[in-house]
């Protein structure tokens, strides 16, 4: 199960958008580094970034399956799951602003600890 929930979150980045912090924008032409083929693969943008609102339909009707099959605490972590996936739909946006303002507030010789994009995307 683990190998194959591995497969499906790479595949379901590819299949969104790119890595930068705004994808929204669409500006990336990486979404997942393929070991295999030495290589990225670019995002194909069928939903349009994690936390569009597509994403939280996506994964609505995707737990559909479980919520008619699963009884009393599993169909509980299902919707808990879904208020999640609700929550960051609402706050996708709004942490990259918050974050943009971290990075614009730290000292100069703290930027070098930040991954790349971060610091990028900001500067």
């Amino acid at each position: 199960m683990f190998l194959v929930a591995a497969a499906l979150h790479s595949a379901m980045d590819a299949l969104g958008g790119g890595l930068e912090l705004k994808p929204w924008l669409g500006t990336s032409d990486r979404a997942v580094y393929s070991h295999y083929h030495r290589q990225w693969i670019r995002p194909r943008r069928w939903i349009r970034y994690d936390g569009a609102p597509e994403d939280l339909l996506a994964a609505g009707l995707f737990s559909l399956p479980a919520l008619y099959a699963l009884d009393d605490v599993a169909r509980t972590a299902v919707l808990g799951a879904l208020g999640v996936s609700a929550g960051y739909v609402l706050l996708r946006k709004p942490m990259v602003e918050v974050t943009e303002a971290v990075v614009d507030a730290l000292p100069e010789k703290h930027l070098d600890r930040l991954p790349a994009r971060f610091v990028e995307d900001f500067q």
